[in-house]
């Protein structure tokens, strides 16, 4: 690196920090209550996302799974595999479990909120709820979540983004201070497993090819076709009001959120069969279940 690109690096990590703190003054939090979560005896952790690889992946494997560490995240709590896991942590990042939504954005949030408040209710086994401490503190009471289970207790994480110098960035991570980004739930829920402590982290059902699950019509209307391991993976049909290039920058920042979480050296594997995530080693969850590890 030749000294000007030293120079123009150093000028980014401290613009990107002094946004931190400006983000972190308004959204953020010293204190988020994840920290307060008492360290697991065990050393390895399985993050589980949504993805239609789950049904593949975990397959007559569910009875381990229900002896170690799990996060879950999203709408997996509706599903009989949440049931038969029973998740220690769950993780929500979208802001419509908080009640913030446009209701005229074409989806059924409200439905979504609703079936998972049935579902807390039925959760018979300790269990850490975790939220983003800004959508939390902005919640709309009467259309988000409503969690009066004793079993489940809410603590709440920083969303905030931060990209900067190297070993500030990894200390702001393991610490909560920041995550790479919170664009979908998957790098929280790995984020929040870093700052538990996990010295092994295992990912499973995510499969982040959204790329394949977009269509434009002859209107230029851009739809996604969202499919989970909860839904059969039948593909679902759904209007996006937001232009392909807006996509596509998202679905960008994720893959570097993932690429940063990385080259963090905080024992992420990749257990999804069928992924597209290429920033972390890759192992089948059959051999880690059988004692092969990393």
């Amino acid at each position: 690196m030749t000294y000007k690109q030293k120079i123009k690096s150093s000028c980014i990590n401290f613009a990107n920090l002094a946004w931190w703190c400006v983000n972190a003054l308004r959204f953020g939090t010293l204190f988020p209550t994840i920290k307060q979560v008492a360290p697991s005896d065990k050393k390895r952790l399985f993050v589980i996302g949504n993805g239609p690889s789950v049904n593949v992946d975990i397959a007559g494997l569910e009875d381990s799974l229900s002896r170690e560490d799990v996060i879950m995240v999203n709408q997996a709590l509706t599903s009989p595999l949440a049931f038969q896991i029973k998740p220690k942590y769950y993780v929500l990042m979208d802001p419509f479990y908080m009640g913030i939504y446009d209701e005229k954005a074409g989806i059924d949030f409200k439905s979504r909120v609703d079936a998972l408040n049935e579902a807390f209710v039925k959760v018979d086994w300790e269990m850490y709820l975790f939220v983003s401490h800004i959508h939390y503190k902005k919640r709309i009471n009467g259309r988000c979540i409503e969690v009066e289970n004793n079993f489940i207790k809410i603590c709440t994480f920083n969303a905030l983004e931060l990209y900067s110098f190297k070993s500030l960035q990894k200390f702001f991570y393991r610490h909560n201070f920041a995550i790479p980004s919170g664009i979908n739930v998957l790098i929280a829920a790995l984020s929040c497993g870093v700052v538990l402590g996990y010295k092994e982290i295992y990912l499973l059902g995510a499969n982040s090819d959204w790329h394949k699950q977009l269509s434009v019509d002859s209107q230029n209307h851009l739809y996604t076709y969202d499919a989970h391991y909860y839904d059969g993976g039948v593909p679902e049909k759904v209007f996006s009001n937001y232009t392909v290039a807006f996509v596509f920058k998202n679905i960008t920042q994720a893959f570097r959120a993932y690429e940063e979480l990385g080259k963090m050296s905080f024992g992420i594997t990749n257990c999804t069969s069928e992924s597209m995530i290429d920033a972390f080693p890759r192992i089948s969850l059959e051999k880690v279940l059988g004692g092969g590890g990393k």
